[in-house]
């Protein structure tokens, strides 16, 4: 069977279609022209996770992972991370739960 690989955006855009739950997150593509405009989607109170979405592991231990960023926050954390050479990044809504709540899917 052939495998494809999936960013994490478009596996959690298809989990949540099968589940038929909403999803909140946001894909950016810093190699298309006007990428900057796409953040206008985020609300100004809220809450983000901003990370690398190119299937690196560990991106936490990497630095490629910023936590509990506001909307005004975004754009200089993408930035920095482009400038890791980094091309595409996931922006979702924090969710504040406890470590041992955790669960992976593989």
């Amino acid at each position: 069977m052939a495998r494809q690989k999936l960013s994490e955006y478009r596996a959690k855009q298809l989990l949540s279609q099968a589940l038929g739950v909403s999803y909140g997150g946001l894909s950016i593509d810093t190699g298309q022209p006007g990428w900057e405009a796409e953040l206008g989607q985020l609300a100004e109170g809220g809450r983000y996770v901003v990370k690398v979405d190119q299937g690196v592991k560990r991106r936490g231990q990497q630095g490629l992972l910023y936590v509990d960023r506001s909307a005004a926050q975004v754009p200089d954390d993408i930035r920095a991370l482009a400038a890791k050479r980094f091309r595409f990044f996931l922006i979702e809504p924090l969710v504040a739960h406890a470590p041992e709540a955790e669960r992976y899917l593989a």
